[in-house]
Order: C-alpha cells, then structure tokens, then sequence
C-alpha cells in the first residue's frame, strides 16, 4: 500500500484534483460525455458535479453496467425506469441516450 501512494505522489494526473480539473475542461469542449455507471453502486459511480462537465452543447450518453448480475426475471424497462428516477434525484444533467450494458458478456452493446 505505500508503494501506490508513493506511485501516485510521483505521479500528478493520478491525484484526484488533476482528474477533476481535466473533467471540468470538458465543460468547454463540443464533444459526447459519457458517463458510465454501476447499476449495483449508481450514486457511489456517479461522477459527482457532473452538471460542471457537461454542457448543453455536450450531449450526454449514460451507460448502467452489470446489467449481466440482474436476474433473469428483472425487467429491463423497469431498471431503466429507476436509473431515470435516481438521475433526477441526483440532478444528472439531461441524456440523449440511457443504454443498460454487460462490459463482461458484451450485452447490450451494439
């Protein structure tokens, strides 16, 4: 363990200011924000502040991974329906676009 933090003292892009600083530079930039979450941990996934990211002339793509550990009788639709719930509870700037994703099966990918 203090091998990594002697790494990441060595190394400034891995402290958070510098991670948080190059986000904020997004705010100015015409480009596609995606924001990718975990569907078991969406608040402790969620970029915080992310209305400092994103622009309205960055659209704004929401990706729910481990949509592959839901059981098979969870309907989709509905867990779509809480992730719309809890980004307006969250203040989640507007999305064009909410797919549900397994980055380990490749499910819901095109």
């Amino acid at each position: 363990r203090i091998a990594a933090n002697d790494e990441a003292n060595v190394h400034p892009e891995l402290q958070p200011g510098y991670v948080r600083a190059l986000l904020r530079s997004l705010y100015r930039r015409n480009c596609v924000i995606v924001c990718l979450v975990d569907i078991f941990d969406f608040h402790g996934s969620l970029v915080p502040n992310l209305h400092e990211i994103v622009s309205s002339s960055s659209p704004l793509m929401l990706v729910g991974n481990k949509v592959d550990l839901l059981p098979r009788s969870v309907d989709k639709r509905a867990v779509e329906r809480w992730v719309r719930d809890q980004c307006r509870s969250a203040s989640v700037p507007p999305f064009f676009s909410l797919d549900l994703v397994s980055c380990k099966t490749g499910e819901g990918m095109p």
